[in-house]
């Protein structure tokens, strides 16, 4: 395994991609989901275990002391290697443990709120950061969406930045609602003043039918691409980009985000209005939503339909938009408007502000686009 991984950062290194180390994942500490406690060599059931249940992993002396040497093994192994970002405790820690603890009823997906899970956390995260010379960020992912995050665990200093999953659980049909949960986990973020990322998403956690798979897919990189997350979404259903050959639409990302500095702190998620110039269908306000970052010179955003078309409907072609943004330093601005399928620059023009507001007329589009500004000229002072 540890050669195998060898040969995964060799790869890695050759294409620059930057990996997010998982040392532990949920169901090796669980016995309801993907069960494999079972199987655990710390388990009193396989020869030379100790535990007898799963949540004794995070408080038992023993096996803290062997996570340490294990989480020591992997920094002198790879630590070196300039493509790993961080080492992330554990994945879907909520995930572990019993399907119901004895003391509570509603256990379940829970696990992350038990303080001692949270000191584990703590522990690891500091033991980790005491013999790490690279400073690699550190973290522990949580299930399902936005909803479930430990406040006490996102705002440990040990934890660097905050990986969760955006799953639409219950409502895979509506591909669509992606988009809020992209940007409610953006809203999030701030609050515990640390990079915010969605590690995992697709449908539900049983998927969905392939066609609402690839609209979500789409909707939720370019929606992450226009919130402050520290990265677009990562979708789950790997074998679904490659079997359909959708890895241009992460070429069209990066195409987009070209001179795009998303580290940027004073770039906020604002207000969005649109507005139909004259001769335009007002219906298209009830049809067509945006998000957009912000700073006080440069802006990204993303324009989509509160529905999108299915297999065998055309797109909706859209004209007489404007967007209506505020807060911005007062002067000439240039505005670059992009197809989303390839990441194709379709219009570039100049806009100057009133005041501190923009206004700025949409390029006639189908399904949906994006746009970023930055400010050419401020407007001299009198």
């Amino acid at each position: 395994n540890a050669w195998e991984l060898d040969r995964v950062l060799d790869l890695a290194r050759q294409h620059r991609i930057y990996i997010n180390l998982v040392l532990n994942y949920h169901g090796r500490v669980s016995t309801w989901l993907d069960a494999e406690w079972h199987l655990h060599p710390y388990n009193k059931a396989t020869p030379g275990g100790w535990l007898t249940k799963p949540l004794e992993f995070f408080s038992d002396a023993q096996a803290i002391e062997m996570q340490k040497r294990f989480c020591r093994y992997t920094q002198a192994r790879w630590g070196w290697a300039p493509m790993v970002f961080g080492y992330e405790l554990c994945s879907e820690i909520n995930l572990t443990g019993p399907y119901f603890d004895d003391d509570e009823k509603e256990f379940r997906q829970r696990t992350h709120f038990k303080p001692v899970v949270v000191e584990w956390c703590r522990l690891m995260g500091g033991y980790i950061k005491s013999i790490d010379p690279y400073g690699h960020l550190v973290s522990a992912h949580v299930s399902n969406d936005y909803s479930f995050l430990n406040p006490a665990l996102c705002k440990l200093s040990e934890m660097d930045f905050t990986p969760l999953d955006a799953y639409n659980n219950g409502a895979p049909e509506h591909p669509e609602r992606i988009i809020d949960l992209t940007v409610g986990t953006a809203d999030a973020g701030p609050a515990y003043e640390k990079p915010i990322l969605i590690t995992e998403f697709g449908g539900s956690a049983m998927a969905a039918n392939l066609e609402n798979l690839k609209i979500e897919q789409h909707a939720a990189i370019w929606a992450g691409a226009c919130v402050p997350l520290a990265g677009i979404p990562m979708f789950w259903w790997w074998q679904v980009v490659d079997e359909n050959g959708l890895y241009g639409r992460y070429t069209a990302i990066r195409n987009f985000m070209a001179e795009v500095d998303p580290r940027d702190t004073s770039a906020k998620r604002v207000p969005v209005k649109l507005s139909v110039d004259e001769g335009g269908d007002k219906a298209t306000l009830k049809k067509y939503d945006a998000v957009c970052t912000a700073s006080p010179e440069k802006a990204r955003g993303y324009i989509y339909p509160e529905r999108f078309a299915r297999a065998g409907e055309e797109p909706q072609a859209v004209e007489h938009l404007t967007v209506n943004l505020d807060g911005f330093i007062p002067g000439l601005y240039r505005v670059e408007f992009f197809e989303t399928e390839g990441g194709k620059s379709v219009r570039r023009f100049d806009v100057r502000s009133q005041e501190k507001a923009l206004a700025i007329p949409v390029p006639k589009f189908a399904s949906d686009t994006a746009f970023k500004l930055h400010l050419l000229t401020p407007l001299a002072r009198k």
